[in-house]
Formats: structure tokens, sequence, C-alpha cells
């Protein structure tokens, strides 16, 4: 730990042992973003409304500070809880507070289910005496996780490239996938991959050219 520590500071070799102790035991403090931990069966249950990150605010000695992660955990029971974020694995000498300090969450029955890639593009987009062909993704079906309720609301699992103004040229990029309902609201499950690889082929679909007409005579000729 010192030696990791030693590094991170830049420590010059002329400090003795007392300065290094005094700079590891001189109060600090700091801010982290971490990933909330949840603990529970995650193979009968499927938790919504979790944020990414949450902030973490630490004061205590510089040292420990800088070595110190947290996590969060919570009973599992259906419905929609306000859970209160707790820290773990720290020193006793550290004090901390997340930011927020309750998050609410929705806990479900969970759901499974395979369901076709959909590419979707805006037509509009694309400049004029131009066309796409038949558009495509890498992704032919992918696996969607959620509670049971949202999975049977699934409507379709679509990849939408937004195609800039006056496109003239073949599109190909990485695209994230998105499950909508019938009404087209997108749905708070998980998508497994959560991207695909779309392709817009685009063509010029017509062109103008001047060429001289050549008359070419047949059949019996007509007196007169």
């Amino acid at each position: 730990f010192l030696f990791v520590y030693v590094n991170s500071e830049h420590l010059s070799g002329n400090e003795d042992q007392s300065q290094i102790s005094t700079s590891l035991m001189k109060n600090t403090r700091a801010t982290i973003k971490k990933e909330p931990n949840l603990s529970y069966n995650n193979d009968k249950y499927y938790v919504s409304g979790v944020p990414q990150n949450v902030k973490v605010s630490l004061i205590g000695p510089s040292g420990l500070v800088k070595a110190a992660e947290n996590t969060g955990n919570f009973q599992v029971k259906p419905g929609t809880h306000t859970i209160n974020l707790k820290t773990s694995g720290l020193s006793s000498e550290i004090s901390a507070r997340t930011d927020p300090e309750k998050i609410k969450v929705k806990i479900s029955k969970k759901g499974q289910a395979s369901f076709p890639v959909q590419v979707r593009y805006d037509s509009n987009k694309i400049a004029k005496e131009y066309a796409a062909g038949v558009a495509n993704s890498n992704r032919q079906s992918v696996k969607v996780t959620g509670a049971r309720t949202d999975i049977k609301k699934i409507e379709s699992v679509v990849a939408d490239d937004n195609l800039s103004d006056n496109v003239k040229k073949s599109v190909s990029r990485n695209v994230l996938l998105r499950a909508i309902d019938e009404n087209g609201k997108q749905l708070d499950v998980t998508i497994s991959p959560e991207t695909a690889r779309v392709n817009v082929p685009i063509y010029l679909a017509s062109s103008h050219k001047k060429v001289p007409l050549l008359l070419v005579s047949g059949g019996q000729d007509v007196d007169g």
C-alpha cells in the first residue's frame, strides 16, 4: 500500500519515513463516483430505476481515503421502494456520505425473451435523386431481460440510425438498441448485446445526360 501511495504522489527519495507517515495521516476530503452494488436474487427479480453512479464524499486520513472503495445493498421485496444507500468496506477512521442518500427503485418478477432487431431511419434525410437499399444489422436477434410486465409490452427492438441531412453516401455505424411498446415508448429493460452494427446502403437513383437523336429508317420504300 505504501508503495502504491508513494508512487501516486511522486514522493522524492529524500523524504524520510516520518514525512511519509505525516502525509498518510493528514485528513483529506474526496468525492468519488461509484456504481451501487445491489444484493438480491437476480434469477428471480429484476430491479429498475437504479442510477448508474452515485457520488460518495469521504473524509479521513489521506492514505486511507485514496484507497477507499464503497458498496451498497438492500433486501428484495417486489414493489416500489425507497432505499437508503449505505457504504461498506471503509475504515472506521473515514466518514462517508452518499449523494443522493436515497434512491427509488422498482423490484419485479424477472422475465426474459428474444426479439428480432428492426433497423429504422428517416428516408427524408436522403438527398434528392438518391435512394436507400435494404438496411441491415449484424444482429439478427437479441435477448431482452426485465420485469415480466415490461417484457410482455415489447412491440419491437429497434436500431434507430439518425442520418444526417442530405446524405449521399452509405452509412455503417454502431447504434444503441431500444425496446419499445406499441406507442413507441422506450421500456426500462436490459438488452444483450446492447448495440448493433447498422448498414444503410445509399446510391444515386437517377441522373441526366444529353444524347444525340439518330433516326434509323426501315421497311419498304413508298412511292413518292
